[in-house]
Parts: structure tokens; C-alpha cells; sequence
């Protein structure tokens, strides 16, 4: 069939083109007619389909796809006439109607089919999200996936690898034997496939952070491959934010300086004994970094024994209370998540008291 349009110029395949576009968008046309006709005289039921996507599935031959697109524009422009014309003009298009279709209602629909016109399917999800504002917005998730992905490619000399028309063999002139017509000039590089084990992580961000990461990529640009993905980006600020604020990287700096400057060794050891004796609400730095890298996760122990164990909204607990006279040393400190250090501020000094 396509054979007989090589021998033709330029100009009747263009207008070809533009007649078999014309005829294929009339057909649709008469197509949603059909499909509108079909509902009301339930003629899908009687012939045994279960429903009119059934049957435009099974009886007309339309993909599921096709036959959504198609069903719920026809059901569209029942509802609202005034859609047809825009459709036969060809200024929407089937996607772009069952898109809308779902926010029509006889106020909006003058303003959302004028907006439309013309408009990509991109445009039209952007006119669409006004008009139908989410109840909630996606929640966050996680999925693990194993991708079977290549290793390093090793030498097919001395290999037990596949051949070329996937016989396996250990013979290094069978693995370089041509297969077919084509001649082999060297050695083939045999690649191997290993499991990797990944995450899949799916969230749902405001304009305002992706402003801020476009800035964070364009700032890392020298530290960052052009278009790299989301995971190496994210992988960057992760490891700038572990360097300044963890406890442990901040121990090593204070190591690090104090190594550096021998004389200072004592005086920063007073002076953090002094600043927790002086002012127990102050706790200092150093000290709060030991107590993090000493529990690491929240110590309430239930009476049964039960260790909470959290790990998140940890906070600074004084064990005997500021109020109690406690003091601010390591030994009176500890780590509780903020649901028990309510508790235990509950528990010391009642619902009216709050512990430090």
C-alpha cells in the first residue's frame, strides 16, 4: 500500500495528508454520534456486552484507551451541547474534552471550553487542576524495586558467556566466530547483569521548593553532571546538612581545632563545664552533641520495660528538672522524643508546669 505513494511529489501527499485528516476527523465526529445512539437505545446490552465500554472494546474494535476518550466526550457534549463546535472546528480535540469533562457544569462551561481552545493536553491538566482542587493532596511513598542492571563489561576470553546468537560457550573462536553475513573483527566484551536494589520515592512539592532546587542545581552545577537526576541532587544537600548538623561531624570539627591549637585543649574543657554549671537552661553545644551521640534515639522506658526508641522530634530532657534544681551535665541529660518529654513534664510538675 505505501509502495504506491513513492512515485508522487511533494505537493498531493501533502494535500493528501490534510484530505485523510479531514476524513479521519469526520469519522470521530460520526463515530460520537453512533456511540450516543448506541447508549440511548441500550443497543450494547442487547448484544451481551455489559457495558458501552464493553462493547465499544469488543464489538467496535476501539483500544480501552480509544474507547474512554470516546465515550466520555459523547457523553460531554449531551450534557453540553455547546462543545461540539469547538470539537468540529477542530480547536479541541477528544483528549482535551474527556480531560474537562469531569469539571463542566453549566456556569463554567463558556469559560473553560474558551480557555481550552487551542491549548496542548499539559495546558488543559493546568485549567483543569483550578477548577477541581484535591480533597487531600497524594500521600508520600516509598517502594523498593531490584532492577536487573549491567556490571562492568569483562573480556569474553576464557568467559563462559553467552554467543552472539545466544548459544553459550567457553570457546574464545566461537565467542568471535561471525554470526550471519557480518565479520567479527575483535573480541566482543561480554556484559554481565547484576541485581541493584532501589527506592522509589514519590511525593508531591510546591512551586516554592522547586524554585529552590533549580537554585540548588544551579549553584552545584560544577559538582553536578548536566541534567542529573533528582537522587544525586538530593543525595547533595543530604550530605551538606549531615556535615553541618550532626552531632558526630560536629564532635570531629571540635577534635579537629582543638588538635590544631594544643594551649586551647583546657580551655574549652572549662569553659564547658562552666557554662553548664553557671546557666543549666543554656546547655552547650558540645554537650548537647555528646548526649545526642550517647542515646541517639529517645530513652523513655515504659514501667514494663519498653524502650520508645523514636528517632524523631528528639529533644534535650533534664532528668531532675531545672526547676528541681538539675543541672545541666551529661549526667542529668538525656534524649526523649517530644510525646515523652511532655509526659515527663506532666508526670514532675503537672500539666501546669513545663520541665525544662
Amino acid at each position: 500500500m505505501f509502495e504506491s505513494l513513492h512515485s508522487l511529489s511533494d505537493s498531493p501527499i501533502v494535500s493528501g495528508s490534510k484530505a485523510a485528516r479531514a476524513q479521519e476527523h469526520s469519522g470521530m465526529l460520526s463515530s460520537l454520534g453512533f456511540i450516543v445512539e448506541t447508549e440511548r437505545r441500550q443497543i450494547h446490552l442487547k448484544n451481551g456486552c455489559s457495558s458501552l465500554f464493553d462493547y465499544c472494546v469488543r464489538e467496535l474494535g476501539y483500544s480501552e484507551s480509544q474507547a474512554m476518550r470516546r465515550i466520555t466526550a459523547a457523553r460531554c457534549i449531551v450534557k453540553f451541547p455547546q462543545a461540539f463546535a469547538p470539537l468540529l472546528a477542530n480547536e479541541i480535540n477528544l483528549s482535551t474534552l474527556s480531560r474537562v469533562s469531569k469539571i463542566l457544569t453549566p456556569e463554567n462551561c463558556p469559560a473553560v471550553l474558551s480557555r481550552i481552545r487551542g491549548k496542548s493536553l499539559r495546558e488543559v491538566e493546568a485549567v483543569a487542576a483550578e477548577y477541581e482542587p484535591v480533597a487531600a493532596f497524594p500521600r508520600d511513598r516509598i517502594r523498593t524495586i531490584i532492577a536487573r542492571v549491567p556490571a562492568a563489561p569483562v573480556s569474553a576470553v576464557g568467559q563462559n558467556h553467552l554467543r552472539n546468537d545466544g548459544k553459550k560457550s567457553s570457546s574464545v573462536d566461537e565467542l568471535t566466530a561471525p554470526v550471519g553475513p557480518e565479520k567479527s573483527l575483535a573480541a566482543p566484551l561480554v556484559t554481565e547483569f547484576q541485581l541493584e536494589k532501589r527506592c522509589r520515592v514519590e511525593f508531591t512539592a510546591h512551586d516554592e521548593l522547586m524554585v529552590k532546587l533549580d537554585r540548588v542545581r544551579t549553584l552545584a552545577a560544577h559538582r553536578l553532571k548536566a541534567n542529573s537526576p533528582f537522587e544525586q541532587l538530593i543525595e547533595l544537600m543530604a550530605d551538606d546538612f549531615i556535615a553541618r548538623h550532626d552531632p558526630a561531624e560536629r564532635e570531629k570539627r571540635r577534635d579537629a581545632r582543638i588538635t590544631n591549637q594544643p594551649t586551647s585543649r583546657s580551655a574549652a574543657s572549662t569553659a564547658s563545664g562552666s557554662a553548664a554549671s553557671t546557666n543549666p537552661r543554656q546547655i552547650p553545644a558540645r554537650v548537647r552533641d555528646q548526649v545526642f551521640l550517647r542515646d541517639r534515639q529517645c530513652s523513655y522506658v515504659s514501667p514494663d520495660g519498653r524502650r520508645c526508641g523514636s528517632m524523631r522530634m528528639l529533644q534535650i530532657d533534664h532528668i531532675q528538672p531545672v526547676a528541681r534544681g538539675g543541672g545541666a551535665s551529661t549526667d542529668n541529660l538525656r534524649l526523649l522524643c517530644a510525646c515523652h518529654n511532655r509526659l515527663e513534664s506532666e508526670r514532675l510538675l503537672g500539666k501546669r508546669g513545663r520541665a525544662s
